[in-house]
């Protein structure tokens, strides 16, 4: 699975020049897809962008910049009482990041289920994988700038991630 990273304001251009010409519809859900082509999935917050492509497996892909906000009041409402807890037993100098860890997880799964937000808290996470009716969700948590988290998740074993970064030259 190839993960390109570029500049948040050129993420279409990325999308574009990765992907080719292909044509892109989008499912009942909402959810982007490639005519006979590759899955893919894509996000961008502050000055990143993230493209997830797979050929073999349907992917879903978040990265988020860290920001100033109630995380634990956020944590309660958009994660499971045992993921809450665990960020709550951190110090609070180390909240911040593990929420935006658990948050991204969360919404890479979301959007490969094509649930949207209405499918929080979802599974629980740990582990490096999600258990979903009995079956294996792997996460690959990505390598990224300070202050930013980013995941994909892929319904089963874990998965190689090749991480990219995007040019437009």
């Amino acid at each position: 699975m190839d993960v390109w990273l570029g500049p948040a304001g050129e993420a279409r251009a990325m999308l574009h020049s990765v992907l080719g010409t292909s044509e892109i519809v989008r499912e009942e859900s909402g959810r982007p897809r490639v005519v006979g082509g590759p899955d893919f999935n894509l996000s961008h917050s502050g000055e990143i962008a993230v493209l997830a492509v797979s050929w073999e497996r349907r992917v879903g892909v978040d990265v988020e910049r860290h920001r100033e906000l109630d995380h634990l009041g956020m944590a309660a409402r958009v994660l499971l009482p045992q993921e809450h807890a665990r960020i709550a037993a951190l110090p609070q100098r180390d909240q911040a990041a593990e929420f935006f860890r658990y948050w991204t997880v969360k919404e890479a799964y979301v959007k490969v289920t094509g649930q949207g937000l209405s499918g929080l808290p979802g599974p629980e996470y740990s582990a490096g994988a999600l258990t979903v009716r009995g079956e294996r969700w792997s996460v690959a948590e990505l390598v990224l700038p300070q202050g930013y988290s980013g995941a994909v998740v892929s319904q089963g074993p874990p998965f190689a991630v090749r991480q990219r970064t995007w040019s437009d030259t």
